[in-house]
């Protein structure tokens, strides 16, 4: 028997902190997504000419790992290895703090990445998101997850990044389906179990 849960520790309602003065752009990184170092400098360069060409915008790169506290030990597949060895980075392009990934999702103007789960809190707390469709729906990246979601685009058509504040919310449909809609998740969840127990 299956049992819908929910998506749990995802708010079912935006959180009502104000977004930051100026517009931010937070890109949500997934620990080993692109795998391997050559990848990672590609896509880092990528998002350094999207925050030289948005020169109004910050431009975060915001991993939802925890990094280690010494820099030295920083792995070439991370964006925060690219961005420290970086001595020319546009000023605008930022490193985010694990820690910090809550408040500064709270505070972006919009999100993007590639197969993060934090798009989905993006997603319902009613961010404008994007999903970097550039390497497909592979599933080593979880692209599957989010096929459907009508929130995949390539990073090239995200610029300007102004058009993303008016570009289409995620698929209700889609968010319902994964168990948005859901807001008792573990009561569910400890009534089924329950039964379970009585019924062997």
């Amino acid at each position: 028997a299956h049992a819908a849960i929910g998506l749990w520790s995802v708010p079912t309602a935006p959180i009502g902190l104000a977004v930051s003065a100026q517009p931010l752009l937070l890109i949500l990184e997934q620990q080993e997504v692109p795998a391997g170092a050559r990848e990672t400098a590609l896509i880092y360069r990528r998002f350094r000419r999207l925050a030289l060409a948005s020169p109004g915008w910050s431009v975060r790169l915001q991993p939802d790992y925890p990094l280690p506290r010494d820099p030295e030990q920083w792995e070439e597949t991370t964006l925060a290895w690219h961005h420290r060895q970086d001595g020319a980075r546009p000023a605008n392009l930022q490193l985010g703090r694990q820690e910090d990934l809550p408040l500064s999702l709270m505070q972006a103007w919009a999100c993007l990445g590639i197969s993060s789960p934090w798009l989905l809190s993006a997603m319902v707390w009613g961010k404008p998101t994007a999903v970097l469709g550039d390497y497909g729906i592979r599933t080593e990246f979880d692209g599957p997850l989010f096929f459907g979601s009508g929130a995949m685009r390539r990073l090239v058509d995200c610029l300007p990044l102004e058009q993303l504040l008016t570009a289409p919310a995620a698929n209700d449909g889609w968010l319902a389906d994964l168990g948005w809609a859901v807001a008792d998740g573990p009561e569910r969840l400890r009534r089924h179990l329950e039964e379970l127990v009585r019924c062997p």
